[in-house]
């Protein structure tokens, strides 16, 4: 008999416990289930949203280089109105100047920029004093689409392009490497001049 109420005790402790622990298990795995799937669609969320914003500065980039490597008042400037060093050509480029200083103040993914054609003073960021603009060859243009890190526009299909880096422009218009992720290349529809944004 006492056997029998032991054997009773335990299957009756037993039983709760073991319902407990099932109950237990169930719950975890469903709360973890839920957890998970609340993270990975946080994630993707995240994702999608930074894709977004990053398509939005992307774009943003190229119809700013691309209006600028179109501007007629700019490829009239790098064409001949430089040679005539009046005071007409001066203002036009103090006016580009002063709009590309401050749209890369306002931006806060530009870190430089380079306008630069076969002709011209070039167009740089303020970083760049006067004095290190005199150490800038005249004619380093013609060299530029000679070098491996612009090799796609020898394809005459490629319009513009990211790069990752542009160690030619960084050495002759003393740009900084480690300032920029990638640099966005779009050269004037004669090839005769560049922007490249950073």
């Amino acid at each position: 008999k006492y056997k029998s109420i032991k054997g009773s005790m335990m299957i009756a402790y037993c039983i709760p416990v073991a319902l407990i622990v099932i109950l237990g298990t169930t719950s975890y795995r469903t709360a973890s289930k839920v957890v998970v799937e609340k993270y990975e669609t946080s994630v993707a969320s995240t994702m999608q949203a930074s894709g977004r914003y990053l398509d939005i500065v992307c774009t943003e980039i190229r119809n700013k280089a691309s209006s600028l490597a179109t501007d007629k008042k700019l490829a009239n400037y790098f064409s001949s109105l430089y040679a005539e060093n009046n005071t007409e050509s001066k203002t036009l480029y103090n006016d580009y100047y002063v709009s590309l200083s401050n749209y890369m103040r306002s931006s806060n993914f530009l870190s430089d920029y380079y306008v630069i054609a076969n002709t011209g003073d070039p167009l740089l960021s303020n970083e760049k004093t006067e004095q290190m603009r005199r150490t800038i060859r005249k004619n380093a243009f013609l060299e530029f689409w000679d070098q491996e890190d612009v090799a796609a526009f020898k394809d005459e299909s490629v319009k513009n392009a990211w790069v990752g880096y542009h160690p030619f422009i960084d050495k002759e218009y003393i740009g900084d490497q480690n300032k920029y992720a990638v640099s966005y290349v779009q050269p004037f529809p004669h090839k005769d001049g560049v922007v490249i944004l950073d």
